[in-house]
């Protein structure tokens, strides 16, 4: 049986890794561009520190604003029969509109000096922080107007506090690392919404002793307004201090250190083409090495295959024979059957004829006997 031929393998050409090229020196106004740049980067860290730390005061002032009016509304001194002292409405209201404001505040200081990371993390917390006071802001309009009465209001406690929290956050983000300062304050800033979740427990805006209640209100409330101070703190602190291991960079990076990175993105792309190259090799060389083991199975596969085949034709032939042999046989013994139905045939026609000729014998016989009667009639009417 023929094979067919095996395909010819391309050669695989291997790809040359790019070098990587040397460094040119530094100029001096490229040296004193950098110094610009890292004073500015210095500049704008400094800034960032110090308006976390003054949106961390307002927004401690608002939720002590809140804490004062929900503690004079339960005080029993008189301020309870004011509207003020009285609907929750306005403590959801101040807490949101100081977080819109001041996240508001937070995108316009973050649009130049930011204008390459519009979509990083920080700034998408900026604009959600937006959003959602703006969106909270109209369900609690709604709901004082009547036009959308909801029936469980409590979870309007921490949501309304969540706009200064993520705004507090997308600050710390700004920053690179993961420092114990950075994530204080990301803790400090995180944990606002978690002292206001236990209104969120049923039964909590109407139990037994409403006065428990208010106390712990007014307690979640101061402690926010302490956790949100710290977290504006610690950014400042953050942005102003003088060890190297405390000292960490905004994401608008010192100029220096992303010459370092586009340097080492550099290297590291030419060592990414170098291993390419070596695996594309070895990828050639594993498909030959594939290729070849598949041609040898399929020879293996061929020759059993013609093996079988063969087996088949020798038994379909041992088979043929036989049946040959039997058509002989049968054919002899048809030979010899046609021979005893002649000669059988022959002596049936032979008794024919003998049948006839007796028949015939017997007609005679019967005519003598018939005139034999008439003369033996015709002698008895004679006598």
């Amino acid at each position: 049986m023929d094979f067919p031929m095996a395909r010819k393998i391309p050669s695989a050409t291997p790809i040359e890794a790019e070098k990587p090229r040397p460094q040119k020196p530094i100029s001096d106004k490229e040296r004193d561009k950098r110094k610009e740049e890292a004073s500015k980067n210095a500049l704008l860290q400094l800034t960032l520190g110090r308006t976390a730390q003054i949106f961390g005061i307002y927004s401690a002032l608002a939720l002590a604003l809140n804490a004062f009016l929900e503690a004079a509304g339960s005080s029993g001194t008189g301020f309870e029969s004011l509207v003020v002292f009285r609907d929750p409405s306005v403590l959801w209201l101040v807490a949101l509109i100081v977080g819109l404001v001041l996240s508001a505040f937070t995108i316009i200081q973050k649009w130049d000096p930011f204008a390459a990371e519009r979509r990083s993390s920080h700034f998408i917390l900026s604009v959600l922080a937006v959003v959602l006071s703006i969106l909270f802001i109209l369900i609690v309009l709604l709901h004082i107007s009547r036009q959308t009465v909801l029936p469980y209001t409590a979870w309007l406690y921490p949501a309304s506090v969540l706009p200064i929290a993520l705004m507090l956050v997308s600050l710390a983000a700004t920053w690179e690392g993961s420092g114990r300062r950075k994530m204080a304050s990301i803790f400090c800033a995180a944990v606002l919404p978690v002292f206001l979740l236990f209104t969120m427990i049923p039964g909590a805006d109407n139990p037994d002793d409403p006065t428990k209640v208010k106390s712990a209100l007014v307690l979640a409330y101061l402690f926010g307004a302490l956790s949100v101070q710290l977290s504006g703190s610690m950014l400042l602190i953050i942005a102003t201090a003088t060890d190297a291991h405390e000292r960490e960079l905004v994401k608008a990076g010192d100029s220096q250190m992303s010459l370092l990175r586009e340097e080492y993105e550099k290297r590291r792309q030419a060592m990414d083409y170098k291993e390419k190259a070596l695996r594309a090799q070895e990828m050639s060389f594993a498909t030959r090495e594939q290729e070849l083991r598949d041609y040898e199975d399929e020879i293996v596969e061929k020759t059993k295959t013609t093996q079988e085949l063969q087996l088949k034709a020798d038994t379909r032939e041992t088979q043929l024979r036989d049946a040959e042999r039997q058509l002989s046989v049968m054919k002899a013994d048809l030979q010899a059957k046609t021979e005893e139905l002649a000669l059988r045939n022959k002596t049936f026609k032979e008794r024919e004829e003998e049948v006839e000729r007796l028949k015939d014998e017997i007609r005679d016989r019967e005519m003598k006997m018939l005139e034999r009667e008439k003369e033996l009639r015709r002698e008895e009417i004679e006598v």
